[in-house]
């Protein structure tokens, strides 16, 4: 009986080994898949970063002019165009950061949710 279970033992542990060899190659395949797929989203979001941040600074050149145009004219003209008086409402709603704010504490102010 030891001996039969022996003599087994070989082609048991081949078997084994090639199980757990098949079982270890489709782990890497998914793995990398799985890693690539990873890489691939990093990838992706640090171009949005990147794009973001060209956005952001277009976005401030323009707010920036806005500001600068309506002082000017409300330099010429003190208090008397509505629309001015409007644009400066929806700067102030939506971009809440003083113009005269160094620039420093201003991007800090835009990190606040």
């Amino acid at each position: 009986m030891a001996r039969d279970f022996i003599a087994n033992l070989g082609p048991i542990l081949i078997a084994a080994t090639g199980f757990l060899a098949l079982i270890g190659g489709g782990l890497r395949f998914v793995w990398k898949k799985v890693e690539s797929r990873f890489e691939g989203i990093e990838q992706k979001l640090a171009e949005c970063h990147e794009r973001d941040e060209r956005k952001d600074g277009q976005l401030e050149a323009v707010v920036w002019s806005l500001h600068l145009t309506i002082d000017e004219i409300e330099r010429i003209d003190p208090g008397r165009n509505r629309t001015v008086q409007e644009v400066r409402d929806l700067l102030r709603l939506y971009f809440p950061i003083d113009p005269n704010t160094p620039a420093a504490m201003a991007a800090l102010l835009r990190r606040i949710p």
